[in-house]
């Protein structure tokens, strides 16, 4: 298990830079009204898109390894089509004007139960939407899916990839528990940081993990 484990553990670090959910939990706990609880519908919506990514990913790839006895390939061709995907939204990124929209949580108007819908959504759309991991994921969960591992540490390494992965949507809630009342000064300073360098941070992902995959691909064809 240790070797899929240091196989996969680059693809999930990747994957779990994601500067807008992580805005956008900063801006759930600077809100007035239950900021924690808010912050925590966050974490558990945007966990279930990741548990229902895995659960999809894996179960496809389990199917198909039963059926398939040219896996390596098949794994190296994905590498090479997420790695020209990668760079495309790269390339795109660099290309396309950057935008001075800012993260923000809904305003507090409505009522309670409408606002933990909205939040549930937000966290759903946060996740959905975010490119750059569920690229990396997948090929992240295809590696331990087609691993000679027993279902119970395939099933292990998945937890703690889905771990990974969803660090930015409750390492802000842990700094405000730790931190107390210095927690919202804390992450002010993150989230400007983000704001500015957000476009840099999502180029510089895409283009490092587009290497890596397409490296790793063409040497598995080599």
């Amino acid at each position: 298990m240790g070797s899929t484990f240091r196989q996969i553990l680059p693809l999930a670090i990747g994957a779990a830079i994601s500067p807008v959910l992580l805005l956008l939990q900063v801006a759930t706990l600077a809100s007035k009204n239950f900021p924690l609880r808010r912050a925590l519908l966050v974490l558990v919506s945007s966990s279930m898109v990741t548990a229902l990514i895995i659960i999809f990913v894996s179960s496809t790839n389990q199917k198909s390894s039963s059926s398939s006895g040219s896996q390596d390939a098949v794994h190296a061709w994905i590498e090479i089509v997420l790695a020209v995907v990668l760079l495309a939204n790269a390339v795109r990124s660099m290309l396309t004007p950057a935008s001075d929209a800012e993260v923000k949580a809904p305003p507090d108007e409505s009522s309670a139960r409408l606002h933990a819908v909205r939040y549930l959504l937000l966290g759903v759309a946060a996740m959905a939407t975010n490119f750059t991991t569920i690229v990396l994921l997948i090929p992240a969960v295809h590696d331990v899916a087609i691993s000679s591992l027993s279902t119970q540490d395939k099933a292990t390494l998945l937890v703690v990839v889905g771990i990974i992965v969803e660090f930015v949507a409750y390492f802000p809630i842990l700094v405000v528990l730790a931190a107390g009342k210095k927690g919202p000064v804390l992450l002010d300073h993150l989230s400007t940081y983000l704001r500015t360098h957000r476009r840099r941070i999502g180029i510089v992902v895409s283009l490092g993990f587009a290497i890596y995959l397409g490296y790793s691909g063409l040497s598995a064809l080599a």
